[in-house]
């Protein structure tokens, strides 16, 4: 965004970040991806059936397909949402906040701001509003798409997916900003939040250990019927972030900038 489109000193931080997340067009990028599984995963949870029949036509190979249900569709859309979803959501939010990337760019901030969490905190917190927003939009469309062509969901259901969602969301956005505050590279940062996303699905198989973390959130089918509780990985979800948040920031604050 040149500056005769915007003057630093006239607009505050936060309408800066707006208008840099709308004008660079990855608002609607983000929401693209979120609408598109919300429309997609409900159609193919709705004929899975007829596909896999079609692929395995044969005298010799007959495979039952059980008939979808609501949850079907709302729990697809839930699990592409929490990878692919999340994983362009966190590559734009790092790409945000990596304010120490470039060298050039590094010593401008921080000459021109002498408290840098006053452009740090605007940044992590628009990104993760647009992450945020996506999603909703997303889990909207799959209620919509879903109650069409399988049956009108559980309104408490998609509620207890919306909150788990969220804090899913915010506690690897926090996680992930803290990295971009210590490794400065968006690539790097990028990579290992990717790596993550994927390992953490691995530790739903310890039980103990999901109850306790973000990785408790992830049980869709349970917690769209309420049999999986969400109070304990909610308020471990909402800790994560935070102190993530608060660490980056400080970090970034007091780092010394290195060619």
């Amino acid at each position: 965004m040149s500056a005769s489109t915007i003057h630093a000193g006239s607009l505050s931080p936060w309408r800066v970040e707006w208008l840099r997340v709308w004008r660079t067009k990855r608002l609607v990028g983000l929401l693209f991806v979120y609408a598109f599984f919300g429309f997609a995963d409900p159609l193919l949870a709705r004929y899975m059936a007829k596909i896999i029949g079609s692929a395995t036509n044969s005298s010799q190979i007959r495979i039952t397909v059980a008939e979808p249900v609501p949850a079907d569709g709302m729990v697809g859309y839930m699990g592409s949402a929490m990878q692919i979803g999340l994983l362009v959501g966190l590559a734009m939010l790092v790409s945000a906040c990596a304010i120490d990337a470039s060298y050039p760019l590094a010593i401008f901030y921080r000459t021109r701001r002498r408290d840098l969490w006053t452009l740090l905190v605007p940044r992590v917190t628009v990104s993760l509003a647009t992450m945020t927003l996506g999603f909703a939009l997303g889990l909207a469309a799959a209620w919509y798409e879903t109650a069409i062509l399988i049956g009108t969901p559980s309104g408490a259901g998609v509620l207890r997916l919306l909150a788990a969602g969220f804090c899913y969301q915010l506690a690897f956005g926090g996680v992930a900003f803290l990295l971009t505050a210590i490794l400065r590279s968006v690539g790097t940062t990028t990579a290992i939040a990717i790596v993550l996303v994927l390992v953490s699905s691995v530790l739903t198989t310890w039980p103990s250990v999901a109850r306790w973390s973000p990785v408790g959130l992830t049980d869709y089918a349970g917690i769209y019927a309420g049999t999986t509780g969400l109070r304990t990985a909610i308020v471990a979800s909402l800790v994560i972030a935070a102190v993530a948040i608060g660490a980056g920031t400080t970090i970034a604050q007091h780092r010394q900038l290195e060619r």
